[in-house]
């Protein structure tokens, strides 16, 4: 053996013996970290909603360690995957059906909590909200993993068109994030500018923060809207047409474009099942 392939095999030991020291340094200290630590970071965050709404009753110490805006904030990171959808179960009622009944659920799959009776409708989601809509101009944002809701003021009432009253083209815009602890989420609705010309559109936007309705200064001019495929992603809400394309609005820069259907796509469904994540968010009534 070469004196250089000794050097290299003493610097390889080296190496393992730093490596196993680690390892048992980070051994000796996970042995030496409270459990109330390990529960709370390594634990509670990868339990369902449901779970986690019953064990804030064990004790004031777990609902102080569950309800804080940050734990909030990685629970809803470890459940990414939309657990189940909503969909009519009659006119006018909506319900509730989990991918997986074993998985947790919400406590109230019919919505009976919001203070508002049938007909309404669920007309979009987002990170674990919804959005639910009756007699068109009365929304509701909610989060039905804790039951908690919020009324939205009315829209400006020149905007609204009443034949057009039984086409819905909302979309929520909510993202989760280390920047966003307030929880703040975002509306918008595209909505026909004229009566006698058709296929033009504005956009109104609604934000939690501010909690009032603005009008953007951008229009559109596009197919009709496909009804209830208002989608969000990125902070940006979409929205399929009847001509093949995408409509996106992004409130953040107060921008819209349209985008083609990916190449090669001849026929999407007329309608879209939202998506629902249940996740421990609270939403500000006011």
């Amino acid at each position: 053996m070469t004196i250089d392939q000794r050097r290299e095999e003493r610097e390889e030991r080296a190496k393992r013996r730093a490596r196993l020291k680690e390892e048992v340094n980070a051994i000796i200290k996970m042995s030496r970290t409270p459990l109330r630590d390990i529960v709370r970071d390594l634990v509670l965050p990868h339990l369902p909603v449901k779970t986690l709404l019953r064990f804030r009753a064990v004790s004031s110490e777990w609902k102080h360690l569950i309800s804080p805006p940050i734990f909030r904030h990685f629970q809803s990171r470890t459940h990414r995957t939309a657990s189940g959808i909503f969909r009519s179960l009659l006119p006018g009622v909506q319900g509730y059906f989990p991918f997986d009944p074993l998985a947790g659920g919400i406590p109230d799959p019919f919505l009976s909590f919001l203070p508002m009776s049938p007909p309404f409708a669920v007309i979009a989601s987002s990170n674990g909200l919804l959005c639910c809509a009756a007699f068109r101009n009365l929304y509701f944002v909610c989060n039905p993993s804790t039951s908690e809701w919020a009324r939205l003021p009315l829209p400006p009432e020149h905007l609204f068109l009443e034949e057009h009253a039984g086409f819905s083209v909302e979309a929520l815009v909510f993202e989760p994030s280390l920047h966003n602890l307030e929880e703040n989420y975002v509306l918008v609705r595209s909505y026909q500018i004229f009566d006698d010309i058709s296929c033009v559109y504005g956009f109104q936007i609604f934000s939690s923060e501010t909690r009032v309705w603005r009008t953007s200064s951008e229009v559109c001019a596009t197919e009709k809207f496909i009804e209830s495929s208002g989608v969000s992603a990125g902070g940006a809400a979409y929205w399929r047409t009847t001509m093949q394309t995408v409509v996106s609005y992004d409130p953040a820069t107060d921008s819209c474009c349209a985008i083609p259907w990916p190449l090669g796509t001849t026929r999407m469904r007329s309608g879209s099942w939202g998506d629902q994540r249940p996740a421990l968010l609270h939403l500000r009534d006011g």
